[in-house]
């Protein structure tokens, strides 16, 4: 895939990466999933085109298994995507990990997909997985949808769900990960789709609202009930020195 990285346009070299960084992330998706069945946990990657060079960001819960022995995998990793891409050298690939695996709903949707075929009680193993992942990073909300052929001939689909589930607007897609996987079972292909909804530490949404108490102490200093008391006295000043103004040009008029 040859892409024009340096345009005149702003606005068609912005698509041009987009389109670039969305084919590499498809290509390392179906390249870690034929290498090993994405035990490196592979989530995204970030690609950055300059005059000086490419610069590629590769989010993963196993860096390690990326780099390789003496940075093999790293290498062979970075002739592939030069020579598949075409990308301008020099390329810098940086590999970071992901310090909560069960954030992200694309791990969370490969390793229910992996266990599936293992587990005779399906219900007990996904409802096991969601009180784990709610118990160590306490999620907003948590959704498995599970479809296909599960043991019989006729397709059937099973939902589970914890906490509360956003579906649109803008905290849906600040906080909502999405993830999908699929099983190969012998009666068929089973899909699994994941939606964790993780809100971080210092963040929060929309509606949430907090009332102070009256002795709390507020960010200048002063408590909260006397920054109100000072607050109405000021309106309270305005409204009088209003109410004169009209008075005295009332008055003038008659």
């Amino acid at each position: 895939m040859e892409v024009p990285y340096f345009t005149r346009s702003l606005t068609k070299k912005i698509v041009n990466q987009g389109l670039l960084r969305w084919a590499i992330h498809e290509y390392l998706d179906k390249y870690f999933w034929k290498l090993n069945k994405n035990r490196p946990g592979y989530h995204s990657c970030e690609v950055t085109i300059s005059s000086s060079g490419t610069r590629i960001l590769i989010r993963a819960v196993n860096p390690q298994m990326i780099i390789g022995r003496r940075k093999r995998g790293l290498l062979r990793l970075k002739q592939i995507l030069k020579e598949t891409f075409n990308l301008p050298e020099p390329i810098t690939i940086e590999v970071e990990q992901i310090k909560q695996p069960w954030v992200v709903g694309k791990y969370v949707a490969e390793r229910l997909a992996q266990g599936i075929p293992r587990v005779r009680n399906l219900r007990r193993f996904v409802n096991a997985i969601i009180s784990q992942i709610v118990e160590e990073v306490k999620p907003l909300g948590i959704e498995v949808r599970i479809k296909g052929k599960l043991r019989k001939r006729r397709a059937a689909k099973m939902r589970f769900a914890a906490g509360v589930i956003l579906h649109s607007g803008e905290p849906a897609e600040k906080y909502v990960s999405h993830g999908k996987a699929r099983a190969e079972l012998r009666a068929g292909t089973v899909g699994v789709q994941v939606k964790i909804v993780y809100v971080p530490l210092g963040s929060k949404m929309p509606d949430e609202i907090r009332i102070r108490k009256s002795t709390e102490i507020g960010p200048d200093g002063k408590p909260v009930a006397q920054k109100l008391k000072e607050w109405l006295d000021e309106i309270d000043e305005k409204i009088r020195e209003t109410l004169r103004t009209l008075a005295v040009s009332s008055s003038e008029e008659s």
